[in-house]
């Protein structure tokens, strides 16, 4: 099962977007120096609009798992069991 991680930091706060962006950038560096998790950055409000309020989800962090499809497949907490929640995707996708 290919699986691709993407994260998107959409809740900065700063008074520019290049500063929201040099914290994002720190953070990075800082808790995810070797990863290959690309990370989006989102400082206009779209990501919120259009997924998080859209699937009525009000927490931070959020995590959305979409398939190939395109359909959303799992939203929810990260700290989940998400592994077991693609397995399940996969078996239903057949």
């Amino acid at each position: 099962m290919g699986v691709e991680l993407i994260g998107v930091a959409a809740n900065e706060e700063a008074e520019t977007a290049n500063e929201a962006l040099a914290q994002v950038d720190k953070w990075v560096t800082k808790w995810l120096p070797n990863t290959k998790i690309r990370i989006g950055f989102d400082h206009s409000g779209e990501m919120a609009k259009h997924w998080l309020l859209a699937s009525l989800s009000f927490h931070l962090p959020q995590a959305f798992i979409v398939g190939r499809d395109g359909s959303i497949a799992f939203i929810g907490d990260p700290d989940m069991p998400v592994l077991q929640t693609l397995a399940e995707y996969k078996g239903e996708q057949g």
